[in-house]
């Protein structure tokens, strides 16, 4: 069985390094950048996390922690905990319960607690705040790098600097894909590349609602607090330890008045698929 997957970030050649991994041959991994994870996953933070507010995303960290733990010492995973800070009223509770009744042991706490263990936070505003201790950080590029490695060893084959134009269909089938150097055809096609997968699903007239929205991050030097990472619902910003200095970040809003209401119909969608 030929499979071939499209795109090298994280995702792509996490799979790779899996299928490889349960026995599968004769796979190709196609990038087309000279390096792998030169889109999404070089702008990783590395922040790693148990507490979602959906059910189905938190049973995902449970199972994606497992791994993470597995490779602890390969990708420098650092247990400092995530503190989600909720500027609205009654959303910490129900959220804490769900994690809690998934076995997931998060804190729910007051303000004051707040304040009395992480002195040094502008508690301001805050409503109520969660926090569990196996949250922290881990080295995005390592994991990349680990999953490369031994998805070469068992055999995979990286096909670097090849965009895919296109995907080639058969009576509706998708039998291969058009590339810069050529058409390649497999029994299967894995796509992963990211935001680019909604182009190259429109090619074959798939809508995958995959929206691109702008990344704002702020390097602080020599910030000395040894702090966790703090998380602030709903704007979405945080501030994460890196090195001996803090990153700060947030997801800004979309470019424009189309996708924001696209963004809005698919959140929609998955809420009322999740629940």
């Amino acid at each position: 069985m030929k499979i071939t997957i499209i795109g090298g970030g994280i995702i792509g050649t996490a799979i790779a390094y899996s299928l490889s991994k349960s026995g599968l041959h004769d796979i190709t991994l196609i990038e087309k950048e000279a390096l792998l994870g030169m889109g999404a996953t070089q702008y990783c933070s590395g922040g790693v996390r148990h507490q979602f507010t959906t059910t189905i995303n938190c049973k995902f960290s449970i199972e994606s922690m497992k791994e993470l733990n597995r490779l602890a010492e390969t990708i420098d995973y650092k247990k400092y905990g995530y503190l989600i800070l909720d500027m609205e009223e009654n959303k910490t509770e129900p959220r804490v319960k769900m994690q809690n009744e998934l076995g997931i042991e998060t804190e729910l706490l007051t303000p004051a607690e707040i304040k009395k263990r992480f002195p040094f936070l502008n508690i301001d505003g805050v409503k109520s705040g969660s926090f569990f201790g196996e949250d922290g950080i881990a080295d995005p590029a390592s994991l990349l790098s680990y999953y490369e490695k031994e998805a070469k060893k068992n055999g995979v084959k990286f096909l670097m600097g090849t965009t895919v134009n296109k995907l080639l269909t058969k009576e509706e089938t998708v039998v291969g894909i058009e590339t810069s150097a050529g058409e390649i055809f497999s029994d299967i096609t894995i796509l992963s590349a990211g935001v680019q997968s909604k182009e190259l699903g429109e090619s074959v007239g798939i809508h995958i609602p995959i929206l691109n929205r702008r990344k704002y991050i702020l390097l602080i030097d020599g910030l000395p607090y040894n702090h966790t990472l703090v998380m602030e619902i709903p704007t979405g910003w945080y501030i994460k330890r890196e090195g001996l200095d803090s990153l700060v970040g947030m997801s800004g809003k979309f470019e424009n008045a189309s996708m924001e209401k696209e963004g809005e119909a698919i959140e929609e969608t998955i809420e009322a698929t999740v629940h």
